[in-house]
């Protein structure tokens, strides 16, 4: 077996981002290196992810016309079940061109 610098033991603690490892966190923080276990399976990581989808959901026209349509229509009544199903007859489709499902409304 040859010989590495990681020589078994604690990892060091390094501050960095780990969705972003180059440039700063949207999120603003920025956490320790786990000591064990995936690196990308982290709370730091899952808030970035949440606050890079909110952000891109934010952006795209098409989603934030959908999603006013969907409050519109949830204002009258309806059932996000209904909400979805209108939606995909209508032919809208999301940002990654798949069909909306009442779980993600």
């Amino acid at each position: 077996m040859s010989s590495s610098a990681y020589s078994g033991g604690r990892r060091p603690e390094v501050s960095y981002c780990h969705c972003h490892p180059h440039q700063r966190c949207p999120s603003g923080q920025e956490s320790p290196r786990p000591r064990a276990g995936p690196t990308n399976l982290t709370a730091n990581a899952t808030e970035c992810g949440l606050v890079v989808r909110q952000q891109n959901a934010q952006q795209h026209l098409a989603k934030r016309q959908v999603a006013r349509l969907a409050a519109l229509l949830h204002a009258t009544g309806l059932s996000l079940r209904v909400i979805a199903q209108r939606l995909n007859e209508s032919r809208y489709r999301t940002r990654r061109g798949k069909f909306f499902y009442p779980m993600r409304l």
